[in-house]
């Protein structure tokens, strides 16, 4: 869990159920050493307007409904394995949709209900943007419709393409979008139900999406990761020069040097870096003032970096903050959709204006066990919680130091 979550969150349960669900995850690929900027900026770009990701937020899950078979939606719900592809090829339909929708209404349960068992394409993201970020994140202009969401789905219907959207409180809403039936009809169409169905929990207006079975839940072991062997390519990203760098090492860490720039890496696999120099050194924009978008694209060229010794875990973005006239931007560990619960994030990256601040790297290692475990549904959970406010997290079990699945109860104090 993120250093800042621990402030945020005060009081984090840990039920003692066995556990399930798919959540978070996105982005992939490492980037190569930043490119320096136009002649007098006098910083090194992070990422250039030709250098971005393919897909700048990947949905930890997406799912293809057919619809309703014996009370269940029979669907083909991916994984990390084929969530990208079949995003590449539906990402022009979700922007489409975010950039012509108008007039959303909130709708009761039911219609939700007979919507997740008609034909269309479930969304699910890792962080609770608003739908003008989610925009911006996928590269288009901000969307016209109002608030944050995690869960969308496209819906096809006889009147035409539909867009819902599941809110932060649990209310469900609707917006007519400006997408031909037949574009949606025939991605659908390119796809076969899977032999495992996947249900929706329906409690309240708060549906989830529950994959996988829950008698088979895989167990994950992680370690400490080291990036000696990868400090050359550290010193690049960082923007250090060889022949003006300063090495001291003490007490285990490893220290660099220069020009109001310092770079430290302990040996538990923290790595630092901080900058107190008046000059621009590391940025996200080079001349205007960036958009989230742009910042997360910076930031991720940094925390991509422990995804070199990440093994079967992936670095998926947790979200903001704007605090003190800075963007505080944070990444996890994240396998099979599912974020791991861990001392720190796997990257804390503070932008300030058009540069880079703060940056803390947790490097660690995350593999399958190759054991498993028995897991309680969503459903079950929520009734022995009293709430449906869960959320499951692999979890670390320090007697045995492997990562289980647990449900998590968090509840946010006030301020």
């Amino acid at each position: 869990m993120s250093r800042q979550s621990k402030e945020k969150i005060k009081n984090v349960l840990i039920l003692l159920l066995t556990v399930s669900a798919v959540v978070l995850s996105f982005f992939a690929g490492i980037f190569d050493a930043p490119m320096r900027a136009q002649a007098g900026s006098g910083g090194t770009l992070l990422v250039s307007e030709n250098d971005q990701p393919k897909n700048l937020l990947l949905p930890t899950q997406i799912t293809v409904n057919f619809g309703m078979e014996e009370g269940l939606v029979s669907g083909s719900g991916t994984t990390n394995a084929d969530t990208a592809g079949l995003f590449e090829e539906s990402l022009h339909l979700l922007r489409a949709a975010l950039q012509s929708a108008r007039q959303a209404e909130e709708i009761d349960a039911q219609t939700w209900r007979d919507t997740l068992g008609s034909w269309g394409i479930l969304f699910r993201f890792s962080a609770n943007l608003s739908l003008s970020e989610l925009a911006l994140m996928m590269g288009q202009a901000e969307s016209p419709l109002m608030g944050k969401s995690e869960t969308l789905h496209l819906s096809l219907k006889e009147a035409g393409v539909f867009l819902y959207f599941l809110g932060t409180d649990g209310q469900v809403f609707r917006a007519m979008t400006g997408i031909p039936s037949y574009q949606l009809g025939e991605l659908i169409a390119q796809y076969e139900p899977s032999r495992s169905r996947i249900s929706f929990d329906l409690s309240g207006n708060a549906p989830q999406v529950a994959l996988g079975n829950y008698n088979h839940f895989p167990v994950v072991s992680g370690q400490t990761a080291h990036m000696y062997q990868h400090l050359e390519r550290l010193l690049s990203r960082f923007d250090f020069h060889p022949n003006l760098v300063r090495y001291m090492e003490s007490d285990g860490v490893r220290t660099m040097v220069e020009n109001g720039a310092t770079l430290r890496i302990f040996e538990d696999g923290l790595i630092t870096y901080l900058y107190r120099g008046q000059n621009p050194r590391l940025m996200v924009s080079m001349e205007h003032e960036p958009n989230l978008a742009e910042i997360v694209r910076g930031a991720y060229a940094l925390a991509s970096l422990v995804g070199i010794v990440s093994g079967e875990a992936e670095i998926s973005f947790r979200g903001y903050a704007y605090q003190n006239g800075q963007f505080v931007i944070e990444f996890g560990y994240t396998l099979d959709g599912i974020p791991i619960l861990d001392a720190y994030p796997a990257a804390r990256i503070v932008v300030d204006g058009r540069y880079v601040r703060e940056v803390s790297l947790f490097a660690r290692s995350f593999h399958f066990s190759g054991e498993h475990t028995a897991i309680l549904p969503r459903s079950s959970a929520q009734i022995a919680a009293g709430t449906e406010q869960i959320d499951l997290f692999y979890v670390l079990q320090a007697e045995t130091e492997q990562y289980l699945p647990r449900w998590i109860l968090i509840e946010e104090s006030g301020e």
